[in-house]
């Protein structure tokens, strides 16, 4: 079943494409301080451009997005080293409060990732084109 109510007025036509003095886009200091949150806010900003998707107003959201990655990033490392399962003090096994959070930031980063455009899906929906620069699955792919 379809989304109710009218189509959507696609997203492109309503962004401001007046380009900006210099075309530089400074992260916030919370990501700026974080090397893995800078990378990813570094190259989302930059997908978005290549979309034509990047205004002013997504930087706080890109933000966002950007420290859930780097903390996704932490608890994945800790699950995949084995910390995923707990034995509880009846003899049960138990997901640890490390992978629980790992699964609750994956849908967080998932919606984020729908919002901005970055999936496939997502920015057929909106009527953006695919980012200039390929995509992990288009790399993927492409190395098959």
């Amino acid at each position: 079943m379809g989304k109710r109510g009218p189509r959507p007025r696609p997203r492109l036509l309503s962004i401001d494409r007046t380009p900006k003095p210099d075309g530089s886009v400074q992260p916030p200091p919370e990501v700026a301080g974080c090397p893995h949150a800078l990378e990813v806010w570094q190259r989302t900003v930059a997908a978005m451009q290549g979309m034509g998707t990047w205004s002013a107003a997504d930087s706080a959201t890109v933000a966002r997005y950007a420290i859930l990655h780097e903390m996704h990033r932490r608890y994945a490392v800790e699950c995949l080293a084995g910390g995923d399962v707990m034995e509880t003090p009846t003899g049960y096994r138990s997901p640890t409060p490390a992978a629980t959070m790992l699964l609750k930031l994956s849908g967080t980063l998932l919606a984020t990732e729908k919002a901005l455009g970055l999936p496939a899906a997502a920015r057929r929906q909106i009527g953006a084109p695919a980012p200039s620069e390929p995509d992990a699955l288009d790399r993927f792919l492409a190395e098959g």
